[in-house]
């Protein structure tokens, strides 16, 4: 059989002609990585309990979250920290668990049933189950001395990015919760008979997203806004407070109102000390090309750099260039890998 193949040359040219251009087909479409990705297999359990102490921690929240835990067939082992106001419990799938997904789906059924055995005063419990993966890209927004614009600059930035093709998901870094702070003159509250706790039920009461119903004029259905949600803080300066005696008045007569950072000050991104806020910029596992991926992320921060002018995008860490070198690296060694001699003569530079 063998003898029969090797007789007929132009058949055994044709069946290498066409294996070479399939392995060059695949080259061209496989999927490029600086490192393999391996399953996520690695989670972290968060629950916050203001107050609490760990002993309060241990035996309200732990107990009940680690028996539900031990009941997920992928679980092959957890650990638990409890301290003041907070508990971690760090949780592992067996190693034979390729498909993560539905493992952790399972966890997160977990935590959902044992909730039901927690206090009140939970304030929130949450599972982080990538752990192990680590970015493509790296972007930083840099520019301005307010943590508050450059946070807000960076949700606008991670929705411009959405939809980039491999992408997995996109992650904010050094990012600030935002608080508005209402510093009262406590002399005009004196003077004007008015307490805080007045002052804070107005502000519910005002501050709520209510229906305003429709009318229907010319057969035409036209919606109406309550206008009851602050959209700003000029509107929350602005808002009349009842006086007891009468009459109403401006809360920014007896108060200074301003928009800042959650206190306390939460984690930071420096860059040659300089305070920025980082976009973490995630491709699909082992189904990416990287350069590719590198090149429409690029291509997509060019597009919309302009929309965020003066504030600047730059470029923290790039993995599609570390492929980039090694693809060429090994073309390198590839076209050039033998002399005459038949030594190999390719490296990397």
């Amino acid at each position: 059989m063998i003898d029969q193949v090797l007789n007929k040359p132009r058949l055994v040219f044709l069946v290498m002609f066409m294996l070479c251009l399939s392995g060059l087909a695949s080259f061209g479409n496989m999927a490029r990585q600086e490192d393999p990705q391996f399953p996520s297999r690695n989670g972290l359990i968060t629950v916050l309990y203001p107050g609490a102490t760990a002993e309060a921690l241990e035996r309200l929240v732990l107990e009940p979250l680690e028996d539900e835990i031990s009941q997920v067939e992928e679980v092959d082992e957890y650990s638990a920290v409890a301290r003041t106001g907070v508990a971690l419990l760090s949780v592992v799938l067996n190693e034979d668990t390729y498909d993560t997904d539905p493992a952790w789906e399972r966890v997160r059924q977990a935590m959902d049933r044992a909730r039901l055995e927690f206090p009140d005063g939970i304030s929130e419990m949450s599972l982080d189950d990538r752990l192990t993966g680590l970015p493509a890209v790296v972007l930083a927004l840099a520019g301005d001395p307010s943590v508050v614009v450059l946070s807000d600059a960076a949700e606008r930035l991670k929705r411009a990015l959405a939809g980039l093709p491999g992408l997995s998901r996109i992650e904010i870094e050094g990012d600030a919760d935002e608080q508005i702070t209402i510093a009262l003159n406590d002399s005009e509250l004196a003077r004007l008979q008015i307490t805080p706790t007045h002052i804070a039920n107005v502000l519910t009461q005002r501050n709520q997203v209510r229906p305003g119903g429709f009318i229907v004029l010319d057969n035409k259905r036209i919606g109406l806004i309550a206008n009851t949600e602050f959209t700003d803080v000029a509107e929350l300066r602005s808002t009349q407070i009842p006086l007891p005696a009468g009459g109403s008045v401006p809360l920014s007569v007896f108060a200074d109102i301003w928009r800042t950072a959650a206190e306390p000050e939460q984690p930071a991104v420096w860059q040659d000390g300089e305070r920025v806020v980082a976009i973490n910029i995630y491709s699909r596992a082992n189904q990416v090309d990287a350069i590719r991926f590198g090149d429409d992320v690029r291509m997509r921060v060019a597009l919309v750099a302009p929309d965020f002018a003066p504030l600047e995008i730059r470029e923290l860490f790039f993995q599609p260039d570390q492929s980039e070198c090694l693809r060429h690296g090994w073309w390198r060694i590839a076209s050039n890998c033998c002399d005459r001699t038949g030594d190999l003569t390719g490296h990397f530079d």
